[in-house]
């Protein structure tokens, strides 16, 4: 399996300036999970420790080595997605990111701010905090629609979006069973 230090050699070649050690664990917080909320699957193996300045992968913070090539391909996507989306802000500012969201809080609960923690923040709780219909505001009927709209065949595909607007029951009814919607009889 792919471990943190391959996917931090990742992002320190994807990002060669402007990277130190607080901001790489917390883009490294960040590639997990949203591979776990995107993919449903771990993007490396080792575990994300909740410390005092945020989450931290142990094995990088001890300088493990790794190898960028050693992630896949949906892995480096999930990577670039995240560099664009958290890339141009400092270490300090994803600390403070990670301080307000619940993954972070709930495995320090109990614990003070200079108290020193190797808690595990679980794979689970990122599934669910990160999880795209709560990202975003989307339902999971919405998401559901989406899946469905990308599992239709090309050749079905142009035929389906060029023509008149349907009702959207109508058309995840149609998404769903291929059967015609009633409207556009």
């Amino acid at each position: 399996m792919t471990t943190g230090a391959d996917v931090a050699d990742l992002i320190r070649a994807r990002m060669p300036t402007g990277l130190d050690s607080l901001k790489l664990q917390k883009l490294l917080f960040y590639t997990q999970a949203w591979s776990l909320a995107w993919r449903g699957v771990p993007l490396f193996g080792d575990t994300i420790e909740a410390w005092i300045h945020g989450p931290v992968v142990r094995a990088v913070y001890e300088n493990a080595p790794g190898n960028a090539a050693n992630v896949e391909r949906e892995g480096v996507a999930v990577v670039d997605a995240v560099l664009v989306a958290y890339g141009s802000h400092s270490g300090a500012w994803l600390r403070d990111l990670t301080h307000r969201e619940a993954p972070w809080r709930n495995a320090r609960k109990g614990l003070t701010a200079e108290q020193r923690s190797s808690r595990v923040i679980s794979h689970e709780e990122l599934r669910s905090y990160y999880k795209p219909s709560k990202m975003f505001g989307f339902d999971d009927a919405y998401l559901r629609g989406l899946e469905l709209l990308v599992e239709t065949p090309e050749d079905e595909l142009a035929d389906l979006l060029s023509s008149d607007s349907v009702p959207a029951a109508d058309f995840l009814a149609f998404l769903e069973s291929g059967n015609e919607c009633e409207s556009s009889r």
